[in-house]
């Protein structure tokens, strides 16, 4: 990303102009990966079909929701997941699951988008992690920013890209990329059930008041993040 860009983000605080450029490139973007899903109706492998599906067209979203705030995504993204899932179910059953009552079409859609350690077919719906996604990935330019503050001009990058924001005070912040940052946060804990780490080892060091909002997993056996087993 070049200066210029991160200078954009922060120094544009007029969300109507944000929008009227960001929208209509979200939908082509959108409506190009649901024209993509319909073409690989060739395939008859089912395997194959669901890799496509899964790696290919499912994933094709995630920089757009990892860099764009949730207001502006958040009605594409469930337009990309429900094709996603209605090629899933199409391919898988030849049609048949047209016939389908609600009741049965609403668990295929659920055991679709459920991870694979909880019996799933694991094609993440782009709708529920874009928050996730965009919470993450700007918590972390915020602590980077808020980080990298020097006495020489070349480290003061705060001062540089964004001038006159208190990085250490959501309630000034007046970017719209930032004001939507404690809008996820909220969303996050409120719709997903997500929760915020209690241990002060598990959360990331910075001067913020902003606070990461995702659950913590102890890692499993055989991780990499696994301790070590113990020699007998």
């Amino acid at each position: 990303m070049r200066e210029s860009d991160v200078k954009m983000v922060f120094q544009h605080p007029a969300p109507s102009s944000r929008q009227s450029v960001l929208l209509p490139f979200v939908e082509k973007k959108a409506r190009s990966v649901i024209t993509d899903v319909t073409k690989l109706d060739v395939v008859s492998d089912g395997l194959l079909h669901n890799q496509l599906l899964h790696f290919c067209q499912n994933a094709r979203m995630a920089f757009l929701g990892r860099n764009t705030p949730t207001p502006l995504l958040s009605g594409f993204m469930a337009q990309v997941d429900a094709t996603i899932v209605e090629a899933v179910c199409r391919h898988g059953t030849g049609g048949g699951h047209v016939d389908w009552s609600p009741h049965l079409r609403k668990f295929a859609n659920m055991k679709t988008q459920v991870p694979h350690f909880r019996g799933g077919f694991g094609i993440t719906p782009n709708e529920g992690s874009a928050i996730s996604a965009f919470y993450s990935a700007t918590c972390a330019l915020v602590v980077w920013l808020g980080s990298h503050k020097g006495n020489k001009p070349a480290q003061d990058f705060a001062d540089v890209w964004a001038p006159g924001l208190n990085f250490s005070s959501p309630n000034s912040w007046h970017a719209p990329l930032l004001q939507a940052l404690p809008a996820s946060h909220a969303l996050l804990l409120q719709d997903y059930g997500c929760v915020e780490w209690t241990s002060e080892s598990d959360r990331v060091p910075a001067p913020l008041a902003v606070s990461i909002a995702l659950p913590f997993v102890p890692p499993s056996v055989g991780s990499r993040n696994s301790p070590p087993p113990s020699s007998s």
